[in-house]
This record gives C-alpha cells, sequence and structure tokens, in this order.
C-alpha cells in the first residue's frame, strides 16, 4: 500500500495567502498522496491595519517561515477577535492549515470544518480536510474522497485533487477509480510515479 507523506508548506510568494503542499517522493515518508497546493487566500483588505489584520499578517509570515506554532498563536487572536468579515474563515482554515503541519490533524478537521461552515463553497479548505482526513487517526479515506469529489465540483482543472482522490481510492482497493484519476491528473500536467501507477494493476 503506498504511504501517505507529511505537510510540508512552501512560501507562495503571495503575502496574503497560504499554502499547503506534499511532494511525492521515493521514500515512504513522502511517497504518494500526492503534491496538494493549495492557496488559501484573503480577498484585498482596504483602510488602516487594524489589531485583526495585524495578526492576520503575522501568522502568514510565521507560517511561510514554518514558525507554525507562532502562526497557530496569531490565528487564534483573530478567531478571539472575532473580525466580522472575511478573515474570521480564512483564519480558521489557516490555523487548521498550521495544526496539520504540527501533525494535528484532527485539529485541522475542525478548524477547516469550521471555515467551511463560514464560508461555503471554498475550495481550498475542502482540500486542506481531505488531506487532513488520509492523516488523522483513524484514517477517514472515504471522507476524503468525498472532499476530493466536492474540490473537483468546485474547481474541475485541479489536477491535485484528482491525483489525491486517486491515491484515497487506491487506499481502499478501488483500483480502477484510482486509475481514472490519475489519467486524468496526468492529462492535467501532474505527474505520477510509475510505482503508484503500478498499483493500480
Amino acid at each position: 500500500m503506498v504511504g501517505v507523506p507529511r505537510m510540508a508548506l512552501p512560501h507562495t510568494g503571495k503575502s496574503d495567502c497560504i499554502a499547503v503542499a506534499n511532494t511525492e517522493g521515493r521514500t515512504m515518508k513522502r511517497q504518494v498522496i500526492g503534491f496538494i497546493f493549495v492557496a488559501v487566500c484573503l480577498h484585498a483588505m482596504s483602510g488602516c491595519q487594524t489589531e485583526a489584520s495585524k495578526h492576520f499578517g503575522s501568522g502568514n509570515a510565521k507560517f511561510k517561515s514554518e514558525d507554525y506554532r507562532g502562526a497557530v498563536a496569531d490565528f487564534t487572536k483573530v478567531i478571539e477577535l472575532n473580525p466580522n468579515d472575511l478573515r474570521l474563515a480564512r483564519a480558521y482554515c489557516n490555523r487548521g492549515n498550521a495544526r496539520g503541519a504540527l501533525g494535528d490533524y484532527s485539529g485541522a478537521i475542525e478548524d477547516v470544518t469550521k471555515s467551511l461552515s463560514l464560508q461555503p463553497g471554498d475550495f481550498a479548505s475542502y482540500a486542506i480536510r481531505g488531506y487532513a482526513r488520509t492523516m488523522a487517526e483513524p484514517k477517514d479515506y472515504q471522507g476524503a474522497i468525498a472532499d476530493f469529489t466536492k474540490v473537483i465540483e468546485l474547481k474541475p482543472d485541479y489536477a491535485f485533487a484528482f491525483k489525491n482522490r486517486g491515491v484515497a481510492y487506491l487506499h481502499i482497493g478501488k483500483k480502477d477509480k484510482a486509475l481514472a484519476d490519475f489519467a486524468r491528473a496526468i492529462e492535467l500536467g501532474v505527474s505520477i510515479s510509475q510505482e503508484t501507477l503500478d498499483q493500480c494493476k
């Protein structure tokens, strides 16, 4: 069976965004659920910096520098300040992202679920929750498949959702569906290792 990698979080180069990714590699710890690259973006905020805005920006900066505990603290402060705008949903999503990076996958699921209750239809939150469900104990591959399916409904050309749903299908033995998803991911420009494809036979 395929190994599932830990989260790795690259810099996106965007000051108002956070990305979550995991990289397919050759070692067991860095194999396959694929490369999720989800930009979790805050719409540009106008006007002067409020306290919530400052903590939000600080949280993003700490997240990108891999200070995930500091990011959790800043996003928690944003949540406590309860801004009556998109920042509250984004703070839950980004805190969930940081909690996932710390290995707190149950906390990640809780936070992004709250984010979705405030901002339904956010494909990034579904993608993050889908990934966290493959990492939490016990594994919830069916839940992950449902989340990645929702990502695909919202963003049909999002190749990594096909890749990651394919890996989830592979984990539950649905090799034909896994292969179909991998084929679509490849069509959309994402590479799938031969080792992974061989497991669909």
